[in-house]
This record gives C-alpha cells, structure tokens and sequence, in this order.
C-alpha cells in the first residue's frame, strides 16, 4: 500500500522542514510525497528539493487557494491512501504510518480512517492535549468536525465524492468530511492513536468568524431544517451564555 502525503505551502521556510524530516523519519517505506507550492519566493522551494526523493512529486505556481492545491496534490497522487501534512505540522512519531497502514490492511472495508492530533500553542489548553473525537452521527458535525491532519483517506473516496468544494474557504474539510460520511458512515474507522502535533493558531483559527460563517452555510445545505434551525438556536445560546460569563469576570 502506498501512501501519499500531501503538502501545500507558501512561503513556509521557516516552518516547513520540521515537517519535511517528520515524513523522512517514518519507518513505513511506501510513502510519496506531494508538495504542491503556491509559488514561494522566500526560499521554500530549495528546503523542499532537499527533501524529494525519486517518485515525489512537486509543483510550484499561483493556485485558487489552499483548498484548490490540496485539489490539485489529489490530482498528482499514485497512493492508494491519501495524507495533508500543513507545512507547520509534524508527525507525532516515527511509526504512525506503519500502524495507520496496519489498520487498513485489518479493515479492508474502511475508506477513511482518522485518529486524534495534538495541539500545538492552543491558548489556555495544556499543549499535550489530544482532541477527542469519535464521530458516530452526522449530527456530531455540529459539536466539531474531524481535524484533517488527523485523516487518511483511500483516494477512490475522492472519487467517489468529489473533492474539496472551492467556494468554501476556510471550511472545505470540514464539508467535504460531513459529504464522505453521509456517503458511507459504516466506512469512517475511528483509530484511538496520536497522529500529528498540529498548529491549532493556523488559518482556521485566525479567520474564526469565516469559518463559522461558512460552517453555517455548510450546515443548511446539508441538513434538514428543522435539525439545522435546532442548531442555530443552539448556536446563539451558547454564543451569548459565553458573552455572559466573558462580561461576569469583568
């Protein structure tokens, strides 16, 4: 089983390497790595030569966005199972492709298996706190979506489903996961195990109300009214019992 991990940067110098030796490290042999740069002038380019091997793949240029990249790595891979790796992000550890592949071979049946990230610099978090997650409903969609950089996925389910809608931003995974399990719920393995250190402070969390935004639009098309109108409402509540206790500690 091969499987590819793929990398979107922009002018990542300074963060990109510690990612790049993460995937280096893996004791799993299969693996294809799949830069795709959005035209990096800052020195990028030359870190990611260092680190590309026969059978890589790498491609520079301006794109739509980052979910049009992650489109265009889709396009460029061979492996049977896909990977995004963001360019400030790390493996946890040497041998998380092994056991991810492990699973697989275990469960043929399953078309994505997802696991659990580590925060990195999440404000009032301990920083080994592990997201937790274990999705048995669509309508856990409304409580928090599956980190991507938690996610493998067998490339034959972006075909199956399509691949990340464009028009959305800053919240395509999350869409396009909530599509993949409506698709095939009984298909989604969850694999109670450490997977990536992940930059919580990244560009999901720095245009929060986007995303939020975006989720909402996400929500009405792809759940009935009267779940997402208990989600609205539910939504507000909790938006203004946070404000209440934000204006009680002052």
């Amino acid at each position: 089983m091969k499987v590819s991990v793929i990398m979107v940067c922009y002018n990542a110098r300074d963060v990109i390497e510690t990612a790049l030796r993460s995937v280096q490290a893996q004791t799993f042999s299969d693996i294809e790595k799949v830069v795709v740069d959005g035209g990096s002038s800052d020195g990028t380019q030359d870190i990611v030569a260092g680190y590309l091997k026969p059978g890589d793949k790498f491609v520079s240029g301006k794109d739509g966005g980052i979910y049009d990249a992650m489109n265009k790595g889709i396009a460029m891979a061979t492996g049977e199972v896909v990977y995004f790796l963001n360019a400030d992000d790390s493996f946890c550890d040497a041998n998380v492709l092994v056991d991810v592949a492990a699973k697989f071979t275990v469960h043929a049946g399953a078309d994505l298996i997802y696991g659990r990230v580590i925060w990195k610099e999440m404000p009032l978090i301990p920083s080994r706190y592990r997201m937790p997650f274990q999705f048995t409903s669509v309508c856990d969609f409304m409580d928090n979506t599956i980190c991507h950089q938690a996610v493998f996925a067998r490339k034959a389910l972006f075909a199956a489903i399509g691949h990340f809608d464009c028009q959305y931003k800053y919240a395509a995974d999350c869409e396009w996961l909530l599509k993949a399990f409506k698709h095939a719920p009984r298909a989604f393995l969850f694999f109670d195990r450490d997977i990536a250190c992940y930059y919580y402070l990244g560009r999901s969390y720095q245009q929060g109300a986007h995303t939020e935004q975006e989720k909402r639009r996400i929500f009405f098309r792809h759940f009935s009214l009267p779940v997402f109108g208990f989600y609205i409402v539910r939504y507000v509540w909790l938006r203004n019992f946070r404000k209440l206790l934000s204006s009680g500690k002052n």
